[in-house]
């Protein structure tokens, strides 16, 4: 068996590394990195807990003593690689060891970086000449990999250009294919400091700069670690297009019969809805399965849903929501192990864990006894973690560590809207779609649609438009409308398309192409079921007919959402029936529309008389009519008028801008006519169109024309509305709604979520954690290397929505004078869990005092961007900006462009502010009795940052307890709602000067040292 250093070289079989390292850009000169990577390198791994696991010594020679993690790493290799080890062989299952092994090497080195309160690992990719940010030992800051050459088309999606199919490649596959490109990386990056030679060291060597390309010492050099972070990028991004078995991991304790953040109803049932609504969210032709599994003292002792096809998945999981009722305690880790024993029955490569809790574990089994890497537990299994509650009903910072630990991440809220549009992102988080848009808004009872969602496909295998509201209504009482790039109306009907209704929800995936088209802008509104529009306009009245018929197009997918089987079109013509002459804009509407199936036969006239006969003979279900502005009254006004009065009859779009005639018709219709008319412009509500649209007249020779327009003054009927208006402010459009006295009209909230799956996936990247008052927030967001194109993009514009608190939550809760925790249906409550429902006993969302200020973002290696042109995009917050401890949200908005094309992403993440124990400024009593026993101190400790904000109760996770030699802190509890803490620690009687030293978990140097005695 060998035992000299072996080289990187690109012929050889898999020795991919990993790990990442974020730093400034000049990281020798900075003490603390230096200091960090010595420090982790040479731990001991036993001193790792279960995080490594060493293997017997392969490397030759005795073994060492004391394995560090420096040697874990050699070894590996010794024992698994063939290229240290010939007499190995191949093993089976390579790939997928090797991104198991590293993921968790990855894991630990952040570990110790957060004990440190060191920033996170960043991916560092290679082309040729990039610089890479970090000097080692003769090897510059920023030297330039002249020989390093990009990520190979064959590992990049087909949206961004590449030819990756990963629905038919393993992650076996995927991890072996890489292993050219890796090896010549690793050379390529020694050769930047120079020529490196042949020669490798031994772990205790001096530091070189040809350490990257030797598998005994490439750890030491720190552009190891951003390099091999693209590995977590890769296996992150394949495993969403791998089919998926997700366990829904749901909360049943005693605290979800708390009313949700709205009053409207409880914790339990809000949080059912959000999860059928989850399962609606799978798709029909997929392998993909979801179950369901919830806990409370105990997990329940087998899953209430099995894993279940997404065909057979939204009935199934409605049938088991059906048989939960909230009691008892809160395990959340005895959830979480129930998912991984189903998980590890099942068969998909990908597996996910969807955690849906309201509190604070209080019960054995804990989170941390699942994480680990026993087959027992969570090993690579993705989790995204919801939070559904207010900031002191959670423990914020326990589930934002468990999801990103677990490549996923946290999001909370105490409001069953945003429960439910978290869900959504959760399904986009794990699966192969993510967040283009994601607008919020209120459908008012008058009003029947909704301002448009517009998503822009660059590349898209499909178009998703998710909508929910907060109150249930009939299927199809709120819908979604979609229209394509070329304005056609999407037929919810056709084979290539899904629609699915919830009491709450309206889901649409469109499978592209569809009618031949992909990229471009679709458009989505949530509308109210329609039964007419009235216009106060004709056809060839638009300055830009094109603009008309995207405006019809809209007008024409409200009306028929569900399809209009049959179709009167008639448009008055004198001269003859010539269609697109002066610029028509309805006829191409109603073509593209029977086109898409959505008014598939489509019976048209010319005349006065044979409208008329056909409106006797009936049978239609959609009449379309633009009649001319000097008609005057017609054959046609009083059958028109009693199918427009009767409410039972066809649907109707109406052009109507005559100056007398079919006054009966129109008062049905919701209109009556006004003197205004021949203006040039209408501005819109955005339920059919945004903006102005402008107008103009056909032009006659010799003669001054106006445009052919007319306004109308809206009757006030039930469901009328007025999409557009004149610049008098008369109604241009009217338009009805369907109103059914079983289900009256009102006022709604609601989301539209776009999901994309082409380009451009944005994902949110933890700075650091934890995060303390008085320090700079530092929003970050990376689009992964899969999803760029050679040569990247031509244009990236972003910026951060930051949402933060106005008060502390600490203070808050130390005004209750709170002492002890209460019970909540057979739930045991902390003293914060206590104090929050003393301050917020509705548990409203909201009640905590916010405000959202917005910052630009940058990949340019400036206002705190870390490096440029990494694919992060940061921004460091002045350290005012978290004044105030509780929660804080980051939504980031970034346009992306690609030549013409511009696109949108959106994406997510809260984030827990402490506040940050101050030495200075905490409060320490050393507590003596008559009974007070030699060699055992009580201390009562008050934690307050630097502007007196405490820390707040139950925060004994956020604090680390060092004793001087001989003292033992047995006991540390929170006393009252003001963030006392009771130590009780021992110490040796004999010692003359015991200490206790406390500090803020991630911030060793901000100490307080306290005197025993």
């Amino acid at each position: 068996m060998p035992a000299s250093p072996r080289l990187y070289r690109p012929s050889l079989p898999l020795c991919l590394l990993l790990g990442g390292l974020l730093i400034a850009s000049h990281a020798r000169a900075d003490a603390a990195e230096s200091a960090a990577s010595a420090g982790f390198l040479t731990q001991p791994v036993s001193g790792l807990g279960d995080m490594m696991a060493p293997v017997p010594w392969g490397c030759g020679g005795a073994a060492p003593a004391t394995q560090s993690i420096l040697e874990l790493h050699w070894n590996w290799h010794c024992s698994f690689d063939n290229t240290i080890n010939p007499a190995l062989g191949r093993f089976p299952n390579d790939g997928n060891r090797f991104f198991g092994f590293h993921r968790q090497f990855l894991y630990t080195f952040n570990t110790y970086r957060q004990s440190q309160g060191l920033p996170f690992v960043q991916t560092w990719m290679p082309f040729a000449g990039a610089t890479m940010p970090l000097g080692h030992a003769a090897r510059p800051d920023l030297a330039p990999c002249n020989n390093c050459t990009t990520l190979p088309n064959t590992f990049r999606l087909p949206s961004a250009g590449g030819t990756f199919n990963p629905a038919t490649t393993t992650l076996e596959d995927y991890g072996n294919s890489l292993v050219p490109w890796h090896n010549g990386t690793h050379v390529a990056m020694a050769e930047a400091g120079g020529d490196p030679g042949e020669d490798c060291f031994l772990p205790t060597s001096p530091l070189h700069f040809r350490d990257i390309m030797c598998v005994t010492t490439a750890p030491r050099d720190p552009m190891f670690f951003r390099f091999h972070n693209f590995v977590n990028d890769l296996q992150d991004e394949l495993l969403t297009f791998q089919d998926t078995d997700v366990m829904v991991v749901f909360d049943r304790s005693g605290s979800m019969t708390l009313p949700n953040g709205t009053g409207t109803d409880t914790r339990l049932n809000s949080a059912k809805a959000a999860a059928s609504l989850f399962a609606d969210l799978m798709r029909d032709a997929s392998n993909n399965r979801v179950g369901l599994l919830s806990f409370s003292t105990a997990a329940s002792p087998s899953p209430e849903l099995p894993l279940t096809l997404a065909s057979s998945a939204p009935a199934a999981m409605t049938t088991a929501l059906s048989g939960i009722s909230a009691g008892g305690a809160t395990s959340i880790g005895g959830g979480l192990l129930g998912a991984v024993t189903a998980l590890n029955a099942s068969s998909n490569p990908h597996k996910a864990i969807l955690l849906l809790t309201d509190g604070v574990e209080n019960t054995a089994p804990m989170i941390a006894d699942a994480v680990g890497r026993t087959p027992n537990q969570l090993r690579d299994t993705h989790v995204c973690a919801v939070g559904f509650g207010t900031p002191g009903s959670l423990d914020g910072p326990k589930l934002r560590d468990l999801a990103e630990r677990q490549g996923g991440t946290y999001r909370a809220d105490a409001d069953p809207l945003t429960l439910k549009k978290y869900f959504v992102e959760c399904f986009a988080d794990i699966f192969d779609t993510f967040v283009g848009k994601d607008p919020i808004g209120t459908l008012a009872a008058g009003q029947q649609g909704s301002a448009p969602t517009v998503h822009v496909a660059s590349g898209d295998g499909e178009v998703v438009f998710v909508s929910s509201w907060d109150t249930a209504v009939p299927p199809g009482s709120l819908r979604l409308s979609v229209t394509s790039p070329s304005g056609t109306p999407v037929n919810l009907n056709a084979p290539n398309v899904e629609s699915r209704f919830g009491p709450t929800w309206h889901i649409v995936r469109v499978k592209t192409p569809y009618l031949l088209e992909r990229d471009g802008r679709w458009t989505a509104r949530l509308t109210r079921p329609m039964r007419s529009f009235v216009n106060g306009f004709t056809p060839d009245a638009f300055k830009t007919p094109a603009v008309g018929t995207a405006l019809y197009a809209q007008q024409l997918t409200q009306l028929c959402a569900d399809g209009c089987a049959k179709t009167l079109f008639y448009e008055e013509a004198k001269a003859s029936l010539i269609h697109h002459s002066h610029g028509n804009a309805i006829y191409p509407a109603v073509i593209n529309t029977k086109k898409a199936g959505v008014t598939p036969v489509v019976d048209r006239v010319a005349t006065p008389g044979a409208f008329a006969a056909a409106l006797k003979r009936g049978g239609y279900d959609l009449v379309v009519a633009s009649l001319l502005p000097d008609s005057g009254p017609q054959v046609y006004d009083d059958l028109l008028a009693e199918w427009a009065c009767s409410g039972k009859g066809p649907k109707i779009l109406l052009n109507d801008v005559r100056k007398e005639g079919g006054e009966a018709m129109l008062r049905c219709l919701g209109a009556t006519r006004t003197d205004e008319r021949g203006f040039s412009a209408m501005k819109g509500d955005g339920s059919v169109f945004s903006g102005s649209v402008g107008f103009a007249a056909m032009p006659m020779a010799g003669m001054t024309m106006r445009p052919d327009t007319a306004s109308f003054k809206p009757t006030g009927a039930a469901g009328t509305g007025t999409p557009g208006v004149s610049p008098q402010r008369g109604a241009v459009i009217v338009s009805r709604a369907a109103v059914s006295p079983n289900a009256p009209a009102t006022a709604q909230r609601y989301f539209i979520e776009s999901l994309a799956s082409g380009t451009a996936r944005v994902r949110p990247h933890t700075w650091r954690s934890p995060n303390y008052t008085g320090e700079a927030l530092h929003p970050a967001f990376h689009i992964p290397e899969p999803y760029i194109p050679l040569g990247g993009f031509d244009r990236v514009t972003a910026r951060v929505e930051v949402t933060r608190p106005l008060e502390s939550q600490g203070r808050l809760y130390a005004g209750t004078d709170v002492k002890e925790g209460t019970r909540q249906e057979g739930d045991p409550l902390t003293l914060r869990q206590t104090a929050d429902l003393r301050v917020n006993p509705r548990q409203a969302a909201g009640a905590v005092k916010t405000e959202t200020l917005s910052f630009p973002l940058n990949d340019l290696g400036q206002d705190g961007d870390t490096s440029a042109s990494d694919r992060y995009w940061e921004v460091a917050l002045p350290e005012k900006v978290a004044e105030f401890d509780g929660e804080y949200t980051f939504h980031a908005y970034f346009t992306i462009c690609r030549g013409t094309l511009c696109f949108d992403r959106e994406a997510q993440q809260t984030v827990v502010v402490d506040a940050k124990p101050d030495p200075r400024a905490s409060k320490v009593q050393l507590v003596q009795t008559p009974n007070t026993v030699a060699g055992v101190a009580n201390v009562l400790y008050t934690p307050l940052d630097a502007a007196g904000l405490p820390l707040g109760p139950d925060r004994q996770s956020q604090l680390r307890f060092t004793g001087s030699k001989g003292v033992e802190v047995k006991d540390v509890r929170s006393v009252d709602a003001a963030g006392t803490y009771a130590i009780t620690a021992t110490y040796d009687p004999l010692n003359t000067n015991p200490t206790l030293t406390v500090a803020p978990f991630g911030r060793p140097t901000e100490a307080l040292e306290i005197a025993l005695r």
